[in-house]
């Protein structure tokens, strides 16, 4: 597609250039200029506040990519954009153990909503604030670290259940869209990143557990966390707070992008379909 910014070096997973063109180059510009983006002014930014962006949908669906992928065209393009992970606000698993949610984790109710509203708060006032540091190698907050950031001019919220934050059109944030995908299809991308992380666990994490089983014994435990946390949490919380999104982005097989549609049923853009 003319007119849409290369492909940044060093992302990881690389998009797929003709699905770049498509959909998350032009997607990557809207909220360039939703957020007041201006490349023919001498100051193509003056908006004071955030523009903010809630991206939400099921586990291993692919929202960490995504931000990812957004947010290096747009600091590319001269907007200062940055991911904050919703994870950095779960409770420590000492203290899910503790309240007894340990099979609760990203349940609406493992996450510390105070500091998580607290944080939104000063980022959609302008003002600097600090949040905890997540480790995704140990999957646990890390003890006595935590991350300073000062308001970017797009900050991207991304994490399974951020959409339930979101009030009446979609306040805090700017643009809230929901990452759709078949459950049959999201449950495989977990079972591939589950038995992936089993076979070369990070240090320290508790995927080292199932590297010591056998793999039909290690499917069991992946089935079982899919069925009693992933499918109760995509059915009772974050498919239903999908509804707040003001745009959905929906997957089909190989994580392919199918259709971008706003949440009244308007195709923004459709990559697979032919002029």
């Amino acid at each position: 597609m003319e007119g849409v910014p290369a492909i940044p070096p060093g992302l990881h997973p690389a998009p797929n250039p003709e699905e770049w063109a498509a959909v998350h180059g032009p997607l990557a510009l809207a909220l360039a200029q939703r957020a007041g983006w201006n490349p023919q002014s001498p100051h193509p930014f003056t908006r004071r506040v955030p523009y903010m962006v809630a991206l939400g949908g099921g586990v291993a669906t692919g929202k960490s990519t995504l931000a990812a992928w957004w947010a290096a065209l747009l600091n590319n393009l001269g907007v200062e954009a940055r991911v904050v992970c919703t994870d950095s606000f779960l409770l420590p698993m000492a203290e899910m153990e503790k309240q007894g949610l340990a099979a609760r984790k990203g349940f609406p109710e493992s996450y510390d909503r105070q500091a998580l509203h607290e944080f939104l708060q000063h980022m959609t006032q302008g003002l600097p604030a600090e949040l905890p540091v997540y480790s995704h190698s140990r999957y646990d907050i890390v003890p006595g670290q935590r991350q300073q950031m000062t308001p970017p001019h797009v900050l991207l919220v991304e994490g399974v259940n951020v959409l339930g934050e979101a009030g009446d059109h979609g306040q805090p944030f700017d643009l809230a869209i929901y990452l759709e995908a078949p459950a049959s299809l999201a449950e495989q991308w977990h079972r591939e990143r589950f038995l992936a992380l089993r076979v070369n666990p990070p240090p320290g994490s508790p995927y080292s557990r199932y590297g010591a089983m056998s793999e039909p014994e290690a499917l069991g435990h992946q089935q079982r966390i899919w069925r009693e946390i992933n499918q109760v949490n995509l059915d009772q919380h974050i498919r239903p707070a999908g509804a707040k999104a003001h745009w959905v982005v929906e997957k089909s097989t190989g994580h392919r992008v199918v259709a971008v549609r706003q949440q009244q049923g308007n195709t923004l853009l459709h990559p697979e379909r032919k002029p």
